[in-house]
């Protein structure tokens, strides 16, 4: 996972002021190529932004400090789904599909097949910008339920991000986002890493309408006890491998819903906790087995996912009632 980050604030984000070409090479760098046309003549243009890119999606939080439009284009129809969330300011997007104002609390989601889009930005206007490849969607979109979608899918551009499930997806960018400052964070780590852009994914076909909303919203129904089983197989046999919920329900053959319901319903508790608990497990055997002057609680956490050692701690000591580095030093 690349990170695009501030060499010297320490914050993530870089704040940079130059002509309308100098700025859209440095913004074109992650996401789609773009130009930048400033508004009333102005020669000079200041930005801010955050970006992260995968190898399925591409987010961006910026924010242009001048008023300006920028105008976006490929060779060819794009191949990815294309999201705007206002957070302040006020803008308008306009495509081959026509044009949205866009207002704090608003989004705007392009489907796959456009050829170019501007957006005309205010001063100080702030959006999140998402492009997540059509194939990455599909696949998220089976595994949800757990068969292939019935027709292709295209979502409805209107994204109500000041409620619900709209709302919990534009914190889930900024969260994700605001770790692009952080070396050696869950960005950096496999095993979280790779969960997280699911949920990104998993979070826009939940904030987005479209054929399959209904469905995906509506209660599941339970596995059989050999799927609960064959899930529980893999997270006990492989917990070191970078999983993801959709990648256990695929190999327990039910959809993600399915096998979430399950969890709670007999184990009450989802698929991707119990598979933290088991790193938790394996953590405790290593911690047992190693010596103080040979190992560090924080390297044999780290190891197995965990990047924030206080909660690692917390979750520890609620499994074996001590700390991690007492039971390291006690081994020693």
């Amino acid at each position: 996972m690349r990170r695009y980050e501030s060499p010297d604030s320490g914050t993530g984000e870089w704040t940079v002021s130059g002509s309308p070409e100098e700025l859209s090479g440095f913004r074109s760098s992650a996401l789609r190529p773009t130009a930048l046309h400033p508004a009333h003549g102005t020669e000079e243009l200041r930005m801010r932004r955050r970006v992260v890119e995968t190898e399925s999606l591409v987010m961006g939080d910026v924010t242009h400090l001048t008023a300006l439009e920028t105008r976006s284009a490929g060779p060819a129809p794009s191949e990815s789904f294309h999201v705007q969330i206002c957070l302040t300011g006020l803008a308008s997007t306009r495509s081959d599909r026509g044009t949205h104002a866009l207002a704090p609390g608003g989004g705007i989601a392009h489907n796959p097949g456009l050829r170019r889009v501007s957006i005309f930005w205010t001063a100080g206007t702030r959006l999140l910008l998402v492009d997540i490849e059509r194939t990455a969607v599909e696949t998220a979109l089976t595994r949800l339920l757990g068969r292939p979608p019935r027709e292709r899918l295209l979502v409805d551009p209107r994204i109500d991000t000041s409620a619900g499930s709209g709302r919990d997806w534009a914190r889930l960018i900024r969260t994700v986002t605001e770790l692009a400052d952080t070396e050696g964070g869950l960005l950096d780590q496999p095993l979280t890493a790779r969960p997280l852009v699911e949920s990104l994914v998993n979070g826009f076909l939940l904030a987005t309408s479209h054929f399959a909303s209904a469905e995906l919203r509506a209660p599941s129904e339970n596995v059989r006890p050999r799927a609960l089983r064959a899930a529980i197989a893999l997270i006990e046999e492989q917990p070191e491998l970078p999983l993801t919920v959709g990648e256990i329900a695929a190999q327990a053959h039910v959809s993600v819903r399915a096998l979430q319901n399950t969890f709670r319903r007999n184990l009450n508790t989802s698929p991707m906790k119990y598979l933290q608990s088991v790193r938790v497990r394996r953590a405790h055997t290593e911690l047992v087995r190693a010596h103080p002057s040979h190992a560090s609680v924080s390297e044999i956490a780290h190891r197995w996912g965990f990047t924030h050692l206080s909660r690692f701690a917390e979750q520890y000591k609620s499994m074996y009632g001590e700390s991690p580095s007492r039971t390291l030093q006690s081994a020693g």
